[in-house]
Formats: C-alpha cells, sequence, structure tokens
C-alpha cells in the first residue's frame, strides 16, 4: 500500500460524505447501465414484431408495461445473466476501485470479510425467518395502498417466474445470490462500514437501512425495504462481519422467488383475500423482537472501542515532517493509525466456545 493517504483519507475529509458519494455514485452507474440495456432491448423487440411478417400496433398503442412484462418472458436468460455480470463488475469490482484509489486501506479488514462463527449465521438465519411474514405483510400493505405496485410487481414477475428447475437455479443465483454478494459488499462493507466512523449505533444501521431502501427507488415500497436494510446493518454492526448479512440477503431473496413459482406451496400462510395471516404475522413479529433481543445480549461486548491507536516509532526526522500540519505524511499516518486501530480492534465471537472472527484468517 502507498504511504500516501487516500483522497478520504486526508486531514479534513469526513467520511460521511465519502460514504455516500461513492455509494450514489456507484449506483448511478449500475442504473444507468442496466436501465438503458432494458429500454434498448424492449424497443428493439417491439421494433422487431412491428417488421415481422404480420406487422404489429403493439408499440404504439399497447400498455407500456404488459409490453415490458412480455419482453422480460421473451428474454428472461439473458438480462438475468446481464444483471448478475453487471453487479459484480460494478458493485464488487468498480466499489473496489473506487475504495483503493480513495481510501487506500486495506480492503478485507475494512469490509469485515473475514470467517463468521456459525452461530452468528444461526442467529441471523432465524432472524430472518422471522423477519419475513412481517415484511410481506408490509409490502401488503402498501400493495392495497398504491395499486400501482401490483402492476409493477406483474411486471417483474417475468423475470423470477421459473418454467423447470435449471431455470429456477438461474434465476436464485440471479435474484438471491448476485444481490446477496454485490449489495451487501456495498452497502454494508462499504457504506456502513464508513458511516460507522462517525456515526454511533443505532443511527450507523438506521441511517444506512433507510439509504438502503431509498438507493433501490422503490418509494411505495420503502418501509418493507428500510426494514429490510436496517436489520442487514444491525447484524453486520452487531456480529462486525459481513457474511451473516450475506446469508440473510440470500434466504429473504431466495424464499420471495420460491414462493413465486411454489405458491401452492405456501397457500397455508396465506388468507383467502391474498394478506399473511395475522397470527403468523404477531407471532413473527414477538420472535423477530426476541432474536434482536438476543443478537444484542450475545454481542453486546464484540463492538471495538474507538481508541487511539500508537503509530510506530519513526526516526526523529521522519517525526518532524509528520507533525507538520497538512503534510502528507501526516495525512498518511492518520489513515494508517484509523487502519491500524480497526485492525487491531478485538474481534469477539458471538459465544464464548466459538470460533474467532478474525481477517486473518
Amino acid at each position: 500500500m502507498s504511504n500516501k493517504a487516500g483522497f478520504w483519507e486526508s486531514e479534513g475529509r469526513n467520511p460521511l460524505i465519502a460514504g455516500f458519494v461513492v455509494s450514489a455514485l456507484i449506483m448511478a452507474v449500475y442504473g444507468f447501465l442496466g436501465n438503458g440495456f432494458s429500454l434498448v432491448m424492449v424497443f428493439a423487440d417491439q421494433i422487431r414484431q412491428a417488421l415481422g411478417p404480420q406487422g404489429s400496433s403493439e408499440l404504439i398503442s399497447g400498455n407500456f408495461l404488459d409490453t415490458i412484462a412480455q419482453t422480460y418472458q421473451r428474454y428472461q436468460v439473458p438480462i438475468l445473466s446481464l444483471t448478475s455480470v453487471l453487479q459484480f463488475a460494478v458493485f464488487i469490482g468498480l466499489t473496489a476501485l473506487v475504495f483503493r484509489a480513495w481510501h487506500r486501506l486495506p480492503l478485507g479488514k475494512y469490509f469485515r470479510i473475514s470467517r463468521p462463527s456459525p452461530i452468528q449465521l444461526l442467529l441471523a438465519a432465524i432472524g430472518t425467518v422471522f423477519l419475513l411474514p412481517v415484511a410481506i405483510f408490509l409490502g401488503e400493505l402498501s400493495s392495497r395502498a398504491f395499486p400501482i405496485l401490483r402492476e409493477l410487481e406483474s411486471v417483474s414477475n417475468g423475470l423470477l417466474e421459473a418454467r423447470s428447475l435449471p431455470g429456477l437455479l438461474g434465476v436464485l443465483f440471479a435474484i438471491a445470490v448476485t444481490p446477496a454478494l454485490c449489495e451487501e459488499f456495498l452497502f454494508r462493507g462499504y457504506l456502513h462500514r464508513t458511516l460507522s466512523r462517525r456515526l454511533s449505533q443505532p443511527w450507523s444501521y438506521l441511517v444506512s437501512g433507510l439509504f438502503f431502501a431509498l438507493i433501490h427507488q422503490n418509494y411505495f415500497g420503502l418501509a418493507t425495504l428500510a426494514l429490510v436494510g436496517i436489520y442487514l446493518g444491525f447484524v453486520f454492526s452487531r456480529f462486525d462481519n459481513i457474511w451473516p448479512g450475506v446469508l440473510v440477503h440470500f434466504m429473504y431473496n431466495g424464499i420471495l422467488v420460491l414462493m413465486l413459482n411454489y405458491s401452492d406451496s405456501f397457500a397455508l400462510a396465506f388468507r383467502p383475500d391474498g394478506f399473511i395471516q395475522y397470527p403468523l404475522v404477531i407471532s413473527a413479529t414477538a420472535g423477530f423482537a426476541a432474536i434482536c433481543w438476543l443478537i444484542l445480549r450475545i454481542s453486546r461486548n464484540s463492538i471495538p472501542a474507538v481508541v487511539p491507536a500508537a503509530v510506530p516509532t519513526a526516526n526523529p526526522d521522519q517525526q518532524r515532517q509528520a507533525a507538520v500540519p497538512g503534510s502528507e505524511n501526516q495525512a498518511s499516518a492518520n489513515a494508517q493509525t484509523e487502519a491500524r486501530a480497526d485492525a487491531q480492534a478485538p474481534r469477539h465471537p458471538a459465544s464464548s466456545d466459538a470460533p474467532q472472527a478474525s481477517a486473518d484468517d
């Protein structure tokens, strides 16, 4: 790593601004590429049909949402494949490049990429099971309040419906595996971690969770996305590890895909009017609160205190040069001091008999 501090690690820079700026930039690039490709595909498909042997006026007179839905169904595989490639390239690749250029800190330790303990994964997974009925209930309330949501859901369902087992595995990879890895890398590994350098809990995961919901631009489903985002940030904060959140994200998206494709298997969970069963929602809410309380209890000592770390002893000339305000050496020392303090902070497991989660693993 270069001795020169990254732009956002220089003296006077605020990492809070870095977190928001970088995350918004990454999402803008992804949205531009993904939405641009989708629109080009929709219009190219309509022009192809209009110029076909039988002709078509659907491009002009048809319902635009129906047109998108039909295009999604016809080109499900290439659209999902491109979406996965874009997420890995932008959310992971571009984020890593920007982080290296603007922060120049050890990526693995900063993003909390370390081996989690089994109890962390277990508690995070149980919390997800309880979270789902509550999130589905909030989503149903939003759909009833804003009927346009149902139309938008019907459009996206064309990408989620599988017609075979290989098709289902492909959908799960694109909708569950890819976002779990890529979005957690950006929103928890980078954004949440950066915000936590200035915001204490619970503000760090409240702010990052709300930003996660807003940046998805699904404002009618904001309550559901905010709840999920806050829980993901909560898990990341309490366990100080990125992998439990990856598991939560994978389970949440994956179960929703399975519910869509095997709705009959989940019929008992819903009332005839489509609402999820109220007793299930009430019991899930109690279970979710209990799991969150348990995570708080067992991880109460897992969050390292923010204490200054000593910079390794330098020779007198280096010390005098580093002491000059605003100098590159001082900025570099400040950035490396914070990174060293972060690396040396204790990583307590979720229980005394669980294996240590260390970035060196």
